[in-house]
């Protein structure tokens, strides 16, 4: 397998959560991870969803430029500390 993108939500009366896109560091440049997230994205309008939402690490970029090309945008930040 070297793509690979997990979603959770059957039928969407509000939020639907991309928990992961992965591709193979060898299929990547590919398209693919546009692909998934667009998957995604379709489900999530199929099934009546009103938003979409993902998460980025941060210093993540690659991940955040795949949100951003989709039309996601950073609405929220969390921040903490180990004590």
């Amino acid at each position: 397998e070297i793509y690979q993108c997990d979603w959770s939500s059957d039928v969407c009366s509000s939020d639907l959560e991309v928990r992961q896109v992965f591709v193979e560091a060898e299929a990547r440049e590919l398209g693919l991870g546009d692909a998934l997230l667009g998957t995604a994205i379709d489900a999530a309008r199929r099934t009546g969803c009103s938003r979409l939402e993902g998460s980025a690490l941060p210093g993540d970029r690659l991940t955040k430029n795949l949100y951003e090309r989709a039309g996601v945008v950073a609405r929220k930040i969390v921040l903490s500390t180990d004590l």
